[in-house]
């Protein structure tokens, strides 16, 4: 989703999330329990750890590309 930029990416993540934690709750207890203190320490949780990943992923170097002699 990063080829479309940050935004869209971040957007199509929090949707993510919010479906994931819909159906989560709902498969666990059988009908939507979460009142908004649920919601807002499920997705504070989710972005913590998104923030945390993409922080890991800015300082860990890319690895180099192979030569093409080495692709073939």
């Amino acid at each position: 989703m990063t080829a479309y930029g940050n935004i869209t990416a971040t957007i199509g993540n929090v949707i993510l999330a919010v479906v994931v934690i819909y159906a989560a709750d709902t498969m666990v207890n059988g009908v939507l329990t979460l009142d908004a203190t649920g919601w807002v320490l499920a997705l504070g949780g989710i972005a913590i750890g998104e923030w945390l990943l993409h922080r890991y992923l800015k300082l860990t170097p890319a690895p180099d590309e192979p030569a093409k002699e080495e692709l073939k």
